[in-house]
């Protein structure tokens, strides 16, 4: 068994909630670097946070170098709500009356939207600022301080709606760890403004030896079998950075999705039902059949939609039925990073 270390903190909220946050300490059993991983930030993804608890148990049995950090739960309150965040100055009792719907999926019962604006409610931009906002601010000042600053790797584990998980990164020097987690498609991010720079992943690769990523599930407001993919990510990770022997070899591409080259929208002007001819993250060449639009009164196919570019088919729309105005699908230029049954090369850090 390796040495364990269980940390907690007390917190009050502006409503009179106490509570606690936990961290776990694994000291592996030789010197190695230092990887942190954080979910539970936002209180309707829950996938990062069970997945999170099962590898503290299994990390602390396993032979590895270095040392491990896993805090499961980041925001109790904000999953105890299955909300985005905890709104400890507002009308808490408007979440009894809320609904979730991928129809309306940036909706927000308190007029907090993120295309609003501001909302300092949310944990994940509060991290390593200058001034402290509210308890979800609170927590991320003690686990900058505890977890975070000191680790060579954080990984942070969100859930958003999609068909496949995917990986959010600031920075390209992330990318040779990156890939070797096994999501298909990693997207570059940039945080635009002084607001989303306090987002978890890019403060904590801004110093030159540290590097940070965020790995999405793809499922909100509940569970989806993708336990088991998060778990070998982050052994695949371990091994790619030298905690863990063994090389590792992916059974799917990865690809990243090039910057600054725009998403190539497929809409249709036709009201059908829409059928999807592969899947997404496969690889299209410029031409080939990606979806088609059949009648909802007959059987006649009403439109094939091709791919402009070669690419990867991207992100899907949430409706089945097409004509409603929003994009079905996007084709996205990309390189790929790894190649399925290719060995990765190490990148390892340092201790």
């Amino acid at each position: 068994m390796n040495k364990t270390h269980d940390a907690s903190r007390d917190f009050t909220s502006a409503d009179g909630r106490q509570f606690k946050v936990s961290y776990r300490r694994i000291h592996g059993k030789t010197p190695g670097p230092t990887l942190t991983l954080i979910a539970g930030q936002h209180g309707m993804e829950h996938i990062g946070p069970v997945m999170l608890k099962n590898l503290a148990h299994e990390l602390t049995k396993t032979d590895f170098a270095g040392t491990v950090n896993i805090c499961a739960c980041a925001n109790p309150l904000a999953l105890e709500k299955d909300y985005e965040f905890y709104p400890e100055k507002e009308d808490i009792s408007k979440i009894d009356d809320y609904f979730y719907s991928i129809f309306r999926h940036d909706y927000c019962i308190f007029g907090m939207e993120r295309q609003k604006g501001v909302n300092l409610y949310n944990m994940n931009r509060l991290w390593n600022r200058s001034a402290i906002h509210g308890t979800a601010g609170a927590i991320t000042d003690w686990l900058w301080q505890e977890i975070v600053s000191p680790a060579n790797l954080t990984i942070d584990f969100h859930c958003l709606q999609a068909e496949k998980p995917l990986i959010f990164n600031w920075n390209s020097k992330n990318l040779p760890i990156a890939a070797a987690f096994g999501a298909e498609a990693i997207y570059p991010h940039r945080a635009v403004d002084e607001f989303n720079q306090g987002n978890l992943a890019f403060q904590a690769c801004r110093e030159p030896e540290k590097f940070a990523f965020c790995v999405e599930f793809s499922r909100q407001h509940g569970y989806k079998d993708e336990f088991e993919f998060g778990r070998q990510g982050v052994l695949n990770v371990m091994k790619t950075i030298g905690m863990l022997p063994g090389t590792v070899q992916l059974e799917r591409d990865v690809y990243q999705v090039n910057e600054d080259v725009p998403w190539h929208k497929l809409e249709s002007s036709a009201v059908g039902h829409i059928h999807y001819h592969v899947k997404q993250y496969d690889a299209v060449k410029q031409g080939d059949p990606v979806l088609s639009i059949s009648s909802l009164e007959n059987f006649e196919v009403l439109e094939c939609l091709r791919a402009p570019v070669d690419g990867i088919l991207g992100l899907l729309g949430k409706r089945p039925v097409s004509g409603t105005g929003a994009p079905l699908a996007h084709i996205l230029e990309c390189t790929r990073l790894a190649t399925a049954g290719v060995p990765l090369e190490k990148f390892p850090l340092p201790a």
